[in-house]
């Protein structure tokens, strides 16, 4: 049986009842129990799918036209202090010397070629216009190849036919299928929360290749600035905690980042071969799904692989020039105390610099989110953490994963909140137990079951001293490659069989066995089935032996 989103809202606020809610605010006043359930509250159906507003897409296509207008009208406000030039100045020497490197006097670009990006170049794990698929496979062996400019296929060629196998691959696929130049990516919406979705664009093939070379060309540069954007989100969270307790540090953030970029913006702070590259791998429309086309005056998308790193330089060069104009110490990063963090639009910074950071992001066309920033007060946000007082008291969102497993997901996080805070929600549970009648180890997964001690399930051992139990599984999506082609789930469109690509497949470790695993496309959901397994140990973490797999009847 699935969720119903305001049952369990219903039970989740009787639950809580006695904490003495009187407010949807978390105030400075409230204990950190108090203010852990004020944001459980707001937070449990605030993203659930199936409570959605109509007007959803709707509002998030009128957004994204009123800040792709904002950045076509972009100007450098006059009403600037000396101050703020300097530090604009400053911006623009730090983003020089992150472009161009001296190296035995000889100063050069980080790329001063594009063809250089496709040694680093690689395909994502989301769609790409014109690809029959999202795996790497599909995207460059079995499919056409969609660019803005026919320059970027030309490069892309030249490469291949200097390597055997990946020139073998080319040519197979070149016979197969016809490439073809667009002057727009798809734009589609994807959830947010239940008043608003959120806009991403789906780039030309080709584009996204280079654009992900790029980004790791970026990724690595700014490990010279201390910034890893593997580790950086534990940073943030560890900065945002304690913000929250001794408020020496706040947080920003801003709306609609990732399309605030503006081409006007950047050209005026961006080395010109810098901001050139950018010109060549973006693209110049959007198509929204109604057939209208749009001209970007933003300088990416979300989508676009360069966005990301983009953000996190261009916010990085801010913070850095403010803490030098206003003499605040540059704590390295990679010290046990840094004195600053960013993480793609998720801004730490000093206190004292809280309102000047704000002040040079506004100049340059971004909007700073009054409702998630915070410069004093014992509550900050960062990176999925919502801090008060030192703790953690982020809340749990309802989201429709899929009818046969929701429950078991949203019960185990749940529970694992509740003895966090030690805040029992006896009506919650009853209710959700209710919808399912799986009982797992507590080391399973999410979605496999209800999780619960041996204690709590009366299991017994069998003859072989092993615990028997069933549990929810995903059903694999998998491409298989046989002698006669290659075999695709129900549904998917047809791939070709490409022996180079399979051979490249397999060396880009993306194929084992003769099978790839793929994404399902939007709209499509996983299946789930029961399976059954058996462990010698319940209460601790051990390898479970499959018996055979057999359905539910």
């Amino acid at each position: 049986m699935p969720i119903n989103g305001n049952a369990l809202y219903q039970y989740v606020k009787l639950d809580l009842e006695s904490w003495g809610l009187k407010s949807p605010t978390i105030e400075p006043w409230l204990s950190t129990q108090q203010a852990a359930a004020v944001n459980l509250l707001n937070s449990i159906v605030k993203k659930f799918a199936d409570d959605v507003s109509p007007n959803a897409n709707w509002l998030a296509w009128k957004k994204f036209q009123e800040v792709n207008a904002r950045c076509e009208s972009w100007v450098l406000p006059t009403d600037r202090s000396i101050c703020e030039d300097t530090i604009i100045g400053e911006v623009k020497k730090d983003l020089h010397y992150f472009w161009y490197r001296t190296h035995e006097g000889v100063t050069s670009g980080l790329c001063e070629n594009p063809y250089w990006l496709l040694s680093e170049a690689r395909t994502g794990p989301g769609a790409s216009m014109g690809a029959l698929g999202t795996d790497f496979y599909t995207k460059l062996f079995s499919g056409p190849m969609t660019y803005t400019n026919p320059v970027l296929y030309s490069m892309y060629r030249h490469y291949a036919v200097k390597r055997p196998l990946w020139r073998e691959a080319e040519e197979l696929r070149a016979r197969e299928f016809v490439n073809y130049s667009v002057d727009r990516s798809d734009l589609s919406f994807v959830p947010k929360d239940n008043t608003v979705s959120r806009t991403i664009c789906t780039e030309p093939l080709l584009n996204m290749y280079y654009q992900l070379g790029l980004e790791s060309v970026l990724r690595q540069r700014l490990r010279a600035w201390g910034i890893d954007l593997e580790q950086q989100p534990d940073v943030n969270r560890q900065m945002t905690i304690l913000g929250s307790l001794t408020d020496e540090f706040s947080t920003i953030d801003l709306s609609s980042a990732s399309d605030s970029m503006s081409l006007k913006m950047l050209e005026c702070l961006l080395p010109r071969q810098w901001y050139e590259l950018l010109l060549l791998l973006r693209t110049p429309k959007t198509r929204h799904p109604d057939g209208t086309v749009v001209q970007l005056h933003m300088v990416s998308t979300m989508g676009n692989g360069t966005t990301f790193p983009m953000q996190t330089i261009l916010f990085s060069a801010i913070v850095r020039s403010v803490y030098r104009i206003m003499g605040i110490c540059e704590n390295p990063q990679d010290q046990l105390s840094p004195s600053w963090s960013v993480f793609g639009d998720d801004i730490i910074v000093r206190r004292e610099a809280f309102r000047c950071v704000c002040r040079i992001l506004t100049l340059l066309g971004f909007t700073v989110n009054e409702k998630k920033s915070f410069e004093t007060g014992p509550f900050k946000e960062s990176c999925g953490v919502d801090a008060f007082k030192g703790a953690d008291i982020r809340g749990i969102y309802l989201k429709k994963v899929h009818p046969s497993i929701s429950h078991y997901v949203i019960f185990n996080q749940l529970k694992r909140w509740s003895l966090l805070h030690c805040i029992p929600l006896p009506e919650t549970f009853t209710y959700l137990i209710q919808l399912g009648d799986l009982r797992v180890p507590p080391w399973e997964t999410d979605e496999a079951g209800f999780k619960f001690p041996l204690s709590e399930t009366g299991q017994e051992p069998k003859s072989s001293g092993l615990y028997h139990y069933r549990k929810m599984v995903v059903v694999p999506t998998n491409l298989t490659f046989r002698e006669n082609g290659v075999g695709v789930p129900r549904g998917m469109k047809s791939r070709v069989y490409n022996s180079a690509g399979h051979f490249l497949a397999a060396l880009h470790g993306c194929c084992t066995n003769d099978k790839i695993s793929v994404r399902l496309s939007q709209g499509r959901s996983v299946t789930y089935r029961q399976r059954n397994a058996r462990v010698p140990n319940w209460d601790f973490c051990s390898t479970w032996l499959p018996i055979k797999e057999t359905t539910r009847g």
